[in-house]
């Protein structure tokens, strides 16, 4: 009897998926540990006609910014599969035992490697369209923005250096310009989110989505602290452009120079939460946070300039 945690969790998901009509009894399955979120068990399971992952949500994960919400990627996915901006749906089940379960096929492709303009396509392609889902609102006045930020940074000793620093540029809120309609936003888009498919990139982890401003999909991208906590070099200015560029929508882009420096704040404000609350049981993701926070500090310091 294997007392290994993969092995256990591994025989209880192909129990699963063959109670549930997705896997024959008996088929030989090969199984494979994902590197995922920070949050999740994942694990692709192979058989003949049968290539998934199958994911696990932990329901004891607390995360204001980016929540753990199992029920909306399953949402999301559903209603992505038919555009081909997701991974495909397979099946939900949400109450598993030990937490929600969502199976949906392996998409077969590399992390993303430098095609910026796919990624300002791909982004405009889900951000236009049509959502008559029910998804979270998310926020879009900067001062609703600024309050999440602040949140974060109460949760904080106010003698850490990172609420220091920040609490002392912390940037005036202005009248959000306008917005015709929410979109899906996706909100986590860092490149460890997106998997070249063929020619196409497509958007994977989809646990935290909600309707809200594409800049906020567009300025976690291009922020340089993200692109680091997913162990890529922050995008230099010219690569920022390019993305915009074949985004191709001027209005858009004319509310992101005006956003996005309460997204950065609010990012920055997140990275000196998670520095602070990692740095005991593990210092050395910790310190990634806070290289992520420098680089972020850095282009604040410039748009505030």
């Amino acid at each position: 009897m294997y007392s290994d945690p993969f092995f256990v969790h591994t025989n209880k998901m192909l129990i699963l998926l063959q109670k549930t009509g997705h896997l024959i009894s008996r088929t030989k399955t090969q199984s494979t540990a994902l590197k995922g979120g920070y949050w999740n068990v994942l694990m692709r399971v192979q058989a003949p006609k049968v290539d998934v992952v199958v994911k696990q949500f932990r329901l004891d994960v607390v995360n204001s910014m980016f929540p753990n919400m199992p029920d909306a990627e399953a949402q999301a996915l559903k209603f992505l599969t038919p555009l081909g901006l997701s991974p495909t749906f397979v099946d939900y089940l949400p109450d598993a035992e030990g937490g929600p379960v969502l199976i949906y096929q392996y998409v077969e492709g590399n992390q993303w490697q430098g095609d910026l303009e796919a990624v300002g396509q791909l982004f405009r392609k889900l951000h236009d369209a049509p959502v008559a889902e029910d998804f979270r609102m998310l926020n879009i006045e900067p001062v609703d923005i600024l309050a999440q930020a602040k949140e974060a940074l109460n949760s904080i000793p106010e003698d850490f250096p990172a609420r220091v620093t920040l609490e002392a540029c912390f940037p005036a809120a202005i009248d959000h310009p306008g917005l015709d309609r929410r979109s899906l936003i996706h909100t986590d888009t860092g490149p460890g989110n997106m998997i070249q498919k063929n020619s196409d990139l497509v958007l994977i982890d989809w646990q935290c989505p909600g309707l809200g401003d594409p800049v906020e999909d567009i300025t976690c991208f291009i922020s340089p602290g993200m692109q680091i906590l997913y162990n890529s070099d922050p995008l230099p200015s010219e690569s920022v452009e390019m993305v915009l560029e074949s985004y191709d929508d001027s209005v858009v882009i004319d509310r992101f120079r005006k956003l996005r420096v309460y997204y950065h704040y609010r990012y920055l404000s997140y990275f000196a939460y998670r520095s602070f609350n990692l740095r005991d049981e593990k210092p050395d993701v910790a310190d990634l946070y806070d290289l992520a926070f420098e680089a972020e500090l850095k282009i604040l310091k410039e748009l505030s300039a």
